[in-house]
């Protein structure tokens, strides 16, 4: 397929490093499936909001876990904290790495649409 100008609407396949055709798992998929690789192609789309609500329930999470652990909102350390604390550290490691894998996507992008326009 030949290269379509940059277009941050349409999705990017990052293995082509260029805008292929798609398609989707299911009718109820968000994800875009490259026609050319078989990768996952993606909308790019503005890492900072991500980023910030990310952030916010993280902080929040890890306030909450740390709060039961001190014993500030209940008897401290007991195995149900302790397994919360453990599922939230999980959870928190889960949802950064969605965030850095956003901001390189963006980036791979910005650096492929640069190129593509000089």
């Amino acid at each position: 397929m030949s290269s379509k100008s940059p277009d941050s609407r349409e999705p990017w396949c990052p293995v082509c490093e260029e805008h292929t055709d798609y398609h989707l798992e299911n009718e109820d998929s968000a994800m875009y499936t490259c026609n050319e690789c078989s990768s996952s192609a993606w909308k790019p789309t503005a890492p900072v909001p991500l980023t910030i609500v990310v952030l916010g329930i993280v902080f929040s999470l890890n306030a909450l876990a740390f709060a039961a652990l001190s014993g500030k909102i209940s008897s401290g350390l007991t195995l149900e904290n302790g397994f919360a604390a453990v599922v939230i550290s999980g959870v928190s490691i889960i949802l950064l790495r969605v965030v850095w894998n956003n901001w390189e996507h963006w980036r791979k992008f910005h650096r492929w649409k640069k190129t593509q326009l000089h």
